[in-house]
């Protein structure tokens, strides 16, 4: 009896589970089922790739649009304006996930700064009647080469030419002074700092140890003006570098310490040891230290025991006589080619 009973109760509660379980799969077809987390959050259930994805706005930000799986694109809530114009910029394969439509973050086309000339500027004021004045004027106004500079650079030099009635900075009586060889000297070894040497190089002089043109007063005032150009660009790549990391990619948003040009030409014109305060902005760090050494021993791996250039010529052709082979046989034999090169003391 008690057996029977049992056996009663079970059998109730089993049709009351089936009946509710048939209850809620019919009011499935009917009734909205429960929004998840993660549907609410990117539109649809991960498992439902059949899902039209919706746009969705979390804390006053959209996030999703698309309409598959395949075609989903962040748009971080901005849409850009059709009333400005963006510059076309490269993005890795697929885009940037953080990227703002048109707005060119992440991995940019790397465009170079827009360079000034310190020469052929229209100047106001009146020729000066002094000499030495004069040509400076002469060099500032007429077009000709210069070092290309960048527009606050030039500005800052030519501010404090005008200021000083277009004066000379680096000649005393039409040659260069001592501070002027001082820093001159500071610019030729720029190499020492990792810079590149050759970027301040006058346009005046073919190198930096060739002799000065003394005797020619154009030269000289084109020296001096390039001069305060070379000591301008110089004191802002020692202090932040030569180049903008953040025009090649706009998630490099350290921006660079470099000193204003107007601060910096105000020492320069000036002080009785502008080479000297060029080295002091130069940083001073240990880790600066130890690759300025690192790279000092490099150089000197690389330059040493060099062979000497072979002459320059006419190409030579199969089958043909040229007085260098023998320069070639043994440039070869001396890079471990010995048994396929003749060496050049062998019979021709």
């Amino acid at each position: 009896m008690i057996r029977n009973s049992k056996l009663c109760i079970v059998s109730v509660l089993a049709l009351a589970v089936s009946c509710s379980a048939a209850m809620a799969g019919s009011n499935g077809s009917t009734q909205q089922r429960k929004v998840g987390l993660f549907e609410s959050l990117f539109g649809s259930s991960p498992d439902n790739g059949s899902t039209t994805y919706r746009r969705r706005t979390v804390f006053g930000s959209k996030l999703w649009e698309g309409n598959n799986p395949n075609g989903i694109r962040i748009i971080n809530g901005l849409q850009p304006d059709p009333t400005r114009k963006y510059r076309n910029v490269a993005t890795t394969d697929g885009g940037d996930p953080e990227a703002d439509p048109g707005l060119g973050m992440g991995n940019l086309t790397y465009v170079p700064p827009k360079l000034a000339a310190l020469s052929g500027l229209k100047l106001t004021e009146s020729r000066p009647a002094d000499a030495a004045a004069g040509s400076i004027y002469d060099s500032l106004a007429t077009a000709g080469p210069s070092l290309n500079l960048l527009p606050e650079i030039r500005d800052a030099a030519l501010a404090q030419y005008r200021q000083q009635g277009f004066k000379p900075i680096w000649l005393a009586d039409g040659k260069l002074s001592e501070r002027g060889k001082a820093m001159l000297k500071l610019l030729a070894a720029a190499d020492e700092e990792g810079l590149e040497a050759q970027s301040y190089l006058p346009t005046a002089l073919p190198g930096f140890e060739a002799p000065l043109p003394e005797t020619d007063s154009a030269k000289m005032a084109r020296l001096d003006v390039d001069l305060t150009a070379a000591a301008l660009k110089y004191a802002r790549d020692a202090t932040g570098g030569q180049f903008d990391p953040r025009r090649l990619s706009l998630y490099n948003d350290v921006t660079p310490a470099w000193i204003a040009p107007d601060k910096a030409i105000k020492v320069l014109a000036w002080s009785p040891f502008a080479a000297d305060y060029l080295k002091s902005l130069q940083p001073s760090h240990p880790a600066y230290a130890a690759m300025k050494a690192a790279l000092a021993e490099k150089r000197k791996a690389t330059t040493q025991d060099l062979p000497s250039p072979i002459a320059d010529g006419d190409i030579v052709k199969k089958g043909k006589s040229d007085p260098r082979i023998p320069a070639v046989r043994q440039r070869l034999f001396d890079l471990g080619f010995s048994d396929a090169i003749t060496p050049a003391d062998a019979d021709d």
